[in-house]
């Protein structure tokens, strides 16, 4: 056949008697043309044949085949065989038009359809003429195929293989139907039949379908194997080069396995193979796709979006073209085309409703617009027909935002139940996917901080197992929470690392750096590292002028060091920016009331609530608060009247405000500052309780400290202090100074050295972190002296460690007045005389407490040799002890071995006699010997010797 399709044919011609010459590069345009000739010649059927194959093969003209093969039959003569040969072929070629686009256009469903039914008619004929040729029966194996019904398919290959048992187009059917339905270890047989029975056969190739088999069936190698070998025998099989690069693709994608370098190679290989594919055949649309796939790898979206265009032109399969409308969408869905990727994964569903990847898709596409029940209801679809943990993730996400969104309690809790089962379910699993843990984390954040914190760590673990770069938005978030639990250090780390993130990335993204900028500088600022947060404040600044938020933390932190003036500066510089903002014009307000310049923060308060908002809560407690101090600074008795008089005033902006929001802490606790500032310390310790209850602010706890201290409640006061410092983390030089003061007071009630020890230790860190001030260091010498007396004072004998460590605290006091009492720069701010006495009475124990050191030196002395006289008694005790457990020792020694040598004499003589006794037993025995009794025959003979045994009797008798 081959040669009658590459060779001039020479058709016999009855009429003439000739033989006539074609060429299928002489093969007209019209065959009607040739037709007419053949007809004019009377040529017979059979030999229309191999016109129409040359139509088809050579031209490429399947219709013009057709047309010749029809002719044929109607106009020439010819037998039964003939007739349904040709009608096999017409319908085979009816076949291939419905299966394969005719140049570039791809036939309608209608086309399709009417292709079939043709092809229908024409085996159907040719089953007429004979029900027992295999080449009808493959025929119809394949026409059902394409109709989608498998179970008739493998009937008619079926009945041509009991003609034909190796009829290899049969047996490639009925291996294809059974590959379809899953059974891959019978299709993998069934190849392998076909290359038995022919095992030069490449095109097809038996081959493919035995490595497609292999694959199913986890046995890569054997697959790789035979996709190679076919390439070995056929270079150009275009199956086999979109398999091995297919493979090649996978295993690059299995870097954290083979390594940067092996994936490299392998992407490679599998481009090249795809692109030699595609110059084999340009239209071949699963190519096309692979490429695609590696583009996207890639990213070089242009190039995957013209390749996955062009398959969608070349092909008839609907799953193939619903891989390459997914292939776009998912490109689009990277560059953040949302409508276009939400259009390309609907198509790609309509044209393969089982495609679950574009399914996927299309939730999160819906999820971007917002349609979460929509979404809600495809996930749960792909969740029944596979339980995918990425599935399961994004339902437990959607779960998050309802349950984040509903107001309803029941409804929010019933919802967060149900999440926490799903997401119990996904964490109990090895599970590599990090955004479980990320949305447990915002759902949870809200009940328990430390909780959510623990879920982004896993998060965070799982970007370090896998060796992917962490997400700044992970760092960030974590680094708030950090926060928010006062872990100011980690809060910082985590700040810093989502900038080094986001700086890292291809396009970083400007306004989120600046936000992470602000981020790490404020958890400076709240680890007292002043000078690193000025400095990213004044980089904001410098790069955004208009950040506003930048330039308040600017302001705060110069309030928090009493530089009033230059915080003023900078509200003032945010006025310009935007003279109306009223948030501005409070904070510039309170900044000049911290100042003490009350008439110009009234005059500017006032104004605010003339002008802009009489009814701004924050002004109004700052007007209260502005009254508090100006009645807290009228001392004089004679003043009494105006004081009350502020004071009332003060709480009547503080219930003003309360009113407006009675969850106005400030407010409330103005008020109850005014309360203890009257004297009334019991009403106010209780407010203060509740308020911290509330909300256990810095300011209402320093506030109920106070109080505590004031009514002597110094345990109180002590925890309160402390939790307030540990919220600063110790940093906070005026709360240090309150507890020191706080456990000395109560170290001098109660007379307790530790709380003494505790008291030093607190003010020795608020000297550390401020070294220049000298009140400070005055109460460490007052701490250090008191200690002393404490020791010096009569009572249980005090030890020579303990009289030392005293000493040393005495002598340090007393430099330490010296130093304060000489230095001139202190300007009256000490009273010289109480210094002066400090002095003297320091003095004093240290005389106290040399005397106590020399007399317990001399009880010290007199005890180390009372001890050493006792030890060398006992020393002598011992020694006695031992001499003589030695010589009772020696002496059960030689008592054992008398015993030993007595036992030893007994044993030898026993020996001896028993030795004795053998030689006496041996010589009577001998003598008997020599005596032989005399037999007699008369058995009543009883002349016998008196000395025999009875056995001697018996044998003698015998």
């Amino acid at each position: 056949m081959l040669s009658l399709l590459t060779n001039p044919l020479n058709i016999p011609c009855p009429k003439s008697d000739k033989d006539m010459r074609i060429s299928y590069e002489s093969l007209p345009e019209n065959p009607d043309q040739i037709c007419d000739e053949l007809k004019e010649e009377n040529v017979i059927m059979m030999y229309y044949i191999p016109v129409a194959l040359h139509y088809n093969k050579n031209r490429g003209m399947p219709l013009a085949a057709i047309k010749v093969l029809e002719r044929g039959l109607k106009e020439a003569k010819g037998t039964n065989e003939d007739i349904m040969k040709i009608n096999n072929l017409i319908a085979c070629l009816n076949l291939r038009m419905a299966k394969y686009p005719q140049g570039n256009r791809i036939p309608s469903e209608q086309e399709k359809n009417e292709l079939l039914n043709e092809a229908t008619r024409h085996f159907n004929i040719a089953s007429q003429i004979s029900s027992h040729d295999a080449i009808s029966w493959v025929g119809k194996g394949y026409l059902h195929l394409m109709r989608n019904d498998p179970n008739m398919a493998l009937t008619a290959f079926t009945n041509a293989t009991n003609l034909a048992s190796n009829n290899i187009p049969a047996l490639f059917g009925q291996a294809r139907v059974y590959y379809h339905r899953k059974d891959y270890k019978t299709a993998l047989s069934i190849y392998q039949q076909i290359l038995q029975a022919d095992p030069t056969l490449t095109e097809p190739d038996p081959r493919i379908g035995i490595g497609l088999c292999y694959n199913k069936l986890d046995n890569f190698d054997q697959a790789l194997m035979a996709f190679d070998r076919a390439l070995e025998l056929n270079p150009n099989n275009v199956s086999a080069n979109i398999l091995v690069s297919t493979m090649e693709l996978d295993i690059s994608k299995q870097w954290q396995l083979i390594g940067e370098e092996e994936r490299l190679t392998n992407y490679a290989a599998a481009m090249r193979r795809a692109n030699k594919a595609l110059e084999i055949n340009p239209s071949h649309p699963s190519a096309l796709i692979l490429l695609a796939h590696g583009y996207y790898f890639q990213r070089d979206f242009e190039k995957l979006l013209n390749a996955t265009k062009r398959a969608e032109q070349y092909t008839i399969s609907k799953p193939v073209l619903a891989e390459a409308q997914y292939q776009q969408a998912r490109a689009y869905h990277i560059m953040e085309e949302y409508d276009k990727a939400h259009y390309y994964y609907a198509h790609a569903i309509l044209n393969n409703n089982q495609h679950q990847m574009s399914k996927y898709g299309y939730g999160q596409m819906l999820i971007k617009r917002g349609y979460y029940e929509e979404a809600k209801a495809i996930f749960e679809n792909l969740r029944n027909q596979h339980s995918n943990l990425d599935v399961v993730t994004i339902i437990a996400i959607l779960h998050a935002h309802a349950a984040l969104d509903e107001t309803d309690k029941t409804k929010k809790e019933r919802i967060f139940e149900e999440f926490d089962r799903i997401t119990k379910a996904i964490s109990e699993k090895t599970y590599d996917n990090p955004d479980i843990f990320v949305v447990k984390a915002l759902a949870t954040e809200g009940r328990n901080v430390y909780k959510a914190l623990q879920s982004l760590k896993l998060a965070q673990k799982i970007y370090v197992d896998t060796k992917e770069p962490i997400p700044y938005e992970l760092s960030n978030k974590m680094g708030t929470l950090h926060f928010k639990l006062v872990e100011y250090e980690e809060s910082e780390k985590c700040f810093r690392n989502a900038l080094e993130a986001c700086n890292s990335l291809s396009f970083p993204d400007r306004e989120v750096e600046v936000t992470l900028k602000y981020n790490l500088a404020r958890a400076l600022e709240a680890s007292h590292k002043y000078v690193d947060a000025i400095e990213l404040y004044n980089q904001i600044i410098s790069d955004h002028p208009s950040y506003s938020l930048a330039h308040l933390r600017l302001s705060a932190i110069e309030e928090y060091h009493g530089n009033y003036e230059k915080a003023n500066e900078i509200y003032n510089d945010l006025l310009e920016l935007d003279n109306k903002d009223l948030e501005f014009r409070k904070r510039r307000a309170l900044n000049i009331l911290r100042h003490g310049e009350t008439r110009t923060s009234r005059k500017y308060l006032e104004a605010i609530l003339n002008d802009y908002d009489k009814n701004d809560v924050v002004t109004l407690t700052a007007l209260g608060s502005l009254f508090l101090t100006k009645a807290r600074s009228i001392k004089q008795e004679n003043m009494k009247e105006q004081r009350e008089a502020n004071y009332k005033k003060a709480v009547d902006y503080f219930q003003k405000a309360l009113k407006l929001n009675p969850r106005n802490l400030w407010a409330a606790n103005g008020i109850t500052v005014a309360l203890a500032e009257t004297w009334r310390l019991q009403e106010a310790k209780e407010f203060f309780l509740k308020l911290r209850e509330r909300n256990p602010l810095p300011e209402i706890t320093i506030n109920y400290a106070h109080v505590c201290s004031h009514l002597n409640d110094y345990p109180s006061a002590i925890l309160a202090y402390e939790s307030v410092s540990k919220k600063s983390q110790n940093k906070d030089v005026q709360v240090l100074e309150w507890l020191g003061r706080s456990n000395y007071l109560l170290a001098k009630a109660n007379k307790d050295m530790k709380m003494m020890e505790e008291a030093l230790e607190w003010t020795q860190k608020a000297f550390k972190l401020n070294p220049t001030s000298k009140f400070i260091l005055h109460n460490i010498a007052l701490l250090q002296q008191g200690m002393a007396q404490m020791i010096s004072e009569p009572g249980p004998n005090r030890s020579v460690e303990e009289l030392t460590k005293a000493l040393e605290n005495a002598k340090m006091a007393n430099f330490t007045f010296n130093y304060i009492l000489n230095d001139v720069s202190i300007n009256g701010q000490f009273d010289i005389e109480v210094l002066k006495n400090r002095i003297s009475f320091g003095q004093s124990i240290i005389i106290s407490l040399e005397s106590k050191y020399f007399e317990a030196m001399q009880a010290e002395e007199a005890r180390q040799r009372r001890i050493e006289e006792e030890r060398r008694v006992r020393e002598e005790h011992e020694r006695e002890l031992k001499i003589q457990k030695e010589f009772e020792e020696q002496k059960k020694k030689e008592e054992s071995e008398r015993a030993a040598e007595q036992e030893r004499i007994k044993r030898q003589e026993l020996f001896e006699y028993n030795e004795r006794q053998k030689l006496i037993w041996k010589d009577e025995n001998g003598r008997k010997r020599k005596s032989k009794p005399v037999y007699v025959e008369d058995e009543d003979e009883e002349d016998y010797d008196e000395g025999d045994s009875r056995r001697s009797r018996i044998r003698t008798k015998y």
